[in-house]
């Protein structure tokens, strides 16, 4: 049987702050949308452009990460520097926002 391979390596103070500063930043969004469950692929991929532009008006850092999508919501991850930013994206793409969390 053969070793796993592994990486290891010396990260200095500033990166590995960095590192945890951005796992720490993900919120995840809960968006009420009944039928959510129903909707088509191109439903979906139109959600998904107008939620693209949304981040681009933004103009300052903001990620989305990743979307799941259940019978009457869909849950969006994140990664914004603060809750407003998440707040003016939904209010700019037209999105629910019925809770976020950190």
């Amino acid at each position: 049987m053969g070793s796993i391979p592994y990486i290891h390596a010396v990260l200095s103070t500033d990166i590995v702050s960095n590192i945890l500063k951005y796992f720490n930043e993900k919120i995840i969004i809960e968006r009420k949308l009944p039928g959510a469950g129903n909707m088509t692929p191109d439903e979906l991929k139109s959600i998904s452009t107008i939620s693209v532009d949304a981040i681009s008006q933004l103009n300052r850092p903001y990620t989305w990460v990743q979307s799941f999508v259940t019978e009457d919501k869909i849950y969006c991850i994140h990664i914004a520097e603060k809750e407003a930013d998440i707040r003016e994206h939904a209010k700019s793409g037209n999105f629910p926002v019925s809770a976020i969390e950190d």
